[in-house]
């Protein structure tokens, strides 16, 4: 696991750090409303898209990542620095930025409709 995320580079640590912050609001959230059942107006205004501009903000980064990555390889190659072998492996190091950044905006999208259907299934005023 840990070569894997080391293909990725640098930028595969901001994708986890901002991906696993939008989790724990989310898992905030639901322990806030679900489980402690606090659904006052200020609890309630917590009810933001927050979670979502981060989902976008962690898949945004996973393809700019990904394209960085890109980029380093084929100007490599078009310097002759590595030959056309060493290309084949290197293309598949970028893919760890998209398969983690897709993997974290997935799972954080699904969690807030999770959220959002759970606040209508119990009834709570929309704010």
């Amino acid at each position: 696991m840990s070569e894997f995320l080391q293909e990725g580079g640098p930028v595969i640590w901001v994708i986890l750090a901002i991906g696993v912050a939008a989790l724990l609001l989310e898992l905030q959230r639901g322990v806030l409303w679900f489980v402690v059942r606090n659904h006052s107006p200020a609890s309630l205004a917590k009810n933001t898209p927050t979670p979502l501009y981060l989902a976008a903000a962690t898949m945004s980064l996973g393809l700019l990542g990904a394209a960085l990555d890109y980029y380093v390889i084929f100007r490599r190659w078009n310097a002759g620095v590595i030959t056309e072998e060493m290309v084949h492996f290197g293309l598949k190091e970028p893919l760890p930025c998209i398969i983690v950044a897709g993997t974290l905006a997935t799972v954080i999208v699904l969690a807030h409709g999770a959220l959002q259907s759970g606040l209508r299934a119990i009834r709570v005023p929309q704010t």
